[in-house]
C-alpha cells in the first residue's frame, strides 16, 4: 500500500512518501502500484518479482514505499498502464516503453491504449 509496512488498511490513508508530489494518475498491477506526478515523474512500489517496478529484481524484490523510477528520469511520461506484472508508459514525444513480464501482455481487458490516449 506504500505505507512502509505490510499491514492491511480498511480505510484510506495518505501515502506519506508522495506527500511532496501532486499525483495526477495511478496504475495498479497485481501487488504493485505506479504513480505519476503532475510534473510527469513516475514512482513505483510493491512487488518486484519480475522487474515490474523498473528496477532489477536482484536489487529489490519488494519496495514498501514509493520510489522514483530512475529509468524514466528526463522523460515526460503522459500515461501509465499495468497488467498483472507488466507496465507500459507513453512519453510526451510518443515513445512507448514497456517492462516487467511478457507473460501478462497488455490486452483490451487489461488496459489497452487507444490511439487517442497515445496522442494525449
Amino acid at each position: 500500500l506504500g505505507h512502509g509496512d505490510s499491514t492491511d488498511s480498511p480505510s484510506p490513508k495518505r501515502v506519506e512518501a508522495l506527500s511532496g508530489e501532486v499525483v495526477a494518475m495511478v496504475a495498479c498491477g497485481e501487488e504493485f502500484t505506479l504513480a505519476l506526478s503532475a510534473n510527469r515523474a513516475a514512482f513505483a512500489f510493491g512487488l518486484n518479482n519480475v522487474g515490474q517496478l523498473g528496477i532489477p529484481t536482484k536489487e529489490c524484490e519488494t519496495r514498501a514505499t514509493p520510489g522514483r523510477l530512475a529509468a524514466l528520469d528526463g522523460k515526460s511520461v503522459h500515461l501509465l498502464r499495468c497488467t498483472q506484472s507488466q507496465v507500459m508508459a507513453v512519453t510526451a514525444d510518443g515513445q512507448a516503453l514497456t517492462w516487467g513480464s511478457p507473460e501478462s501482455a497488455l490486452s483490451p481487458s487489461g488496459g489497452a491504449l487507444s490511439s487517442e490516449q497515445i496522442k494525449a
